[in-house]
């Protein structure tokens, strides 16, 4: 068996474990009138992802951290992001609430999820930049990153315009503002501050590896 061939058929383990997931976390979602919406980026990306499969131009790994965030997408699509039951989950395990521990005042699953797309999101981005299209490492990890800023900004402008032409109970739900006017600003910091730590990590693997071949 070639390494590309096993390559191969772990990415496609990979994504029917992604797509069982989804279908698992579609069923009785106590928003259904939202679940389009929503998985319009989990349709998005599992097109990318078959494209990727059938190509196999990119590593395992980013393969790998491309379904971890989508996934985080697809629990907050369940139950959208205002109402993801973290707490309950960690009551059932520990008694307390997260929320009682932290001192929180508002579901924090969605900042999980944009701080999530740049620690996920940053190193295929880079590996991207790099493989395909033939951008230097440390000019790819930079321009990465900025994707990632970018990126970030498109989508809370597309948060805005739903505010606009969508129902006002339909947009609130999907937003995830709770009454946070600098909602959107955080979330762009955190998905910015999520890629600079996956910068730094592979910084740090990257000169520990080096002086191990010394």
């Amino acid at each position: 068996m070639n390494s590309a061939f096993r390559e191969k058929r772990n990415k496609l383990i990979l994504f029917s474990f992604f797509i069982a997931i989804t279908i698992a976390f579609c069923i009785g979602s106590p928003y259904p009138e939202l679940m389009l919406l929503h998985h319009s980026a989990t349709i998005l990306t599992a097109a990318f992802l078959v494209f990727v499969i059938i190509r196999n131009n990119l590593s395992n790994i980013s393969f790998a951290f491309i379904i971890a965030f989508i996934l985080l997408h697809v629990i907050g699509a369940k139950w959208t992001y205002l109402d993801v039951p973290y707490d309950q989950w960690w009551k059932w395990l520990t008694g307390n609430t997260l929320s009682s521990v932290f001192g929180w005042q508002r579901n924090q699953y969605d900042r999980l999820v944009h701080f999530g797309y740049g620690l996920l999101i940053w190193f295929p981005a880079r590996e991207i930049l790099h493989r395909w299209y033939g951008y230097k490492p440390r000019h790819a990890a930079y321009v990465a990153w900025e994707f990632i800023a970018m990126s970030s900004v498109v989508y809370e402008m597309f948060e805005w315009l739903l505010t606009i032409i969508a129902p006002a109970d339909q947009a609130d739900n999907y937003n995830g503002q709770q009454g946070d006017m600098w909602d959107a600003q955080k979330d762009m910091a955190l998905a910015m501050l999520g890629g600079i730590i996956a910068w730094i990590a592979l910084s740090i693997k990257t000169r520990f590896l080096r002086k191990l071949e010394k």
